[in-house]
C-alpha cells in the first residue's frame, strides 16, 4: 500500500511517497520512495528517497483536543518515537 506523509509551512508542501507492508496487528514495514517539494501546489522538486524500516505501533486511539473536536492518534516507534494526528 502507498501513502503520504505531508507537513505544510504556509504555501511550502514536502510530501514523502511510501510504500508501508503490514506485518501483523503491531508491526508494519516500510520503505522511502520518493521525496517531493512543492510551492503554492507547484511541485518545485521530486526526488528518489531511500531507507526506511519497521515500525511498532505503541499506540493507537481517539481522543479529544481542547476544544471537543475528535482526532485519531498514533504513536509508533519508527525507531524514533513518532505522533501522528489526524482530525476526525
Amino acid at each position: 500500500e502507498i501513502f503520504y506523509n505531508r507537513v505544510s509551512f504556509g504555501p511550502l508542501q514536502i510530501a514523502l511517497r511510501a510504500k508501508r507492508e503490514i506485518k501483523n496487528d503491531s508491526t508494519i514495514k516500510v520503505s522511502f520512495l520518493e521525496t517531493s517539494f512543492s510551492l503554492f501546489g507547484k511541485t518545485l522538486k521530486k526526488q528518489q528517497a531511500g531507507g526506511g524500516g519497521i515500525w511498532k505501533v505503541k499506540f493507537t486511539g481517539k481522543i479529544e483536543d481542547k476544544n471537543g473536536k475528535e482526532k485519531l492518534v498514533r504513536i509508533m516507534e519508527t525507531p524514533s518515537l513518532f505522533v501522528l494526528e489526524q482530525d476526525l
